[in-house]
């Protein structure tokens, strides 16, 4: 992510959206990086669709419920991720142990762009077809 994000309304947009970000519950990974993630802005989260090509037929009055909807899944994904952690440890003699000690259970910086491939996902494509 940029040090600077962009909150400029971009080419094309048809009205100003919130600029203002809200903090997260979700800790950042790594012993450096401390603190908690904050979610984007709606105004960040259109620039970022346009960006990307994919913001064709987004409306800016829905981007307020847009950017509600990504923040709820992701805290309901790191409470799943949560979940997991904390199955591991009790399955620990039937299973391995995870690959990493489950506190403060962070959620890792990923670092992949949307238009690669994870190595499963061939095996996605090919069932839906």
């Amino acid at each position: 992510m940029p040090l600077e994000p962009n909150q400029v309304p971009c080419a094309g947009q048809r009205r100003p959206l919130p600029t203002s970000r809200t903090p997260s519950t979700i800790p950042k990974a790594g012993a450096a990086a401390g603190g908690t993630w904050v979610y984007p802005s709606p105004q960040m989260f259109f620039n970022a669709l346009a960006r990307k090509g994919k913001g064709d037929g987004v409306k800016e009055e829905d981007m307020e419920s847009v950017v509600h909807a990504h923040n709820c899944e992701c805290v309901s994904g790191e409470r799943r991720e949560r979940g997991r952690r904390g199955l591991w440890g009790s399955l620990s003699l039937l299973s391995p142990p995870p690959p990493h000690p489950p506190s403060p259970h962070p959620i890792p910086i990923l670092l992949i762009s949307p238009s690669h491939l994870l190595p499963l996902s061939p095996l996605h494509v090919a069932s839906d077809e």
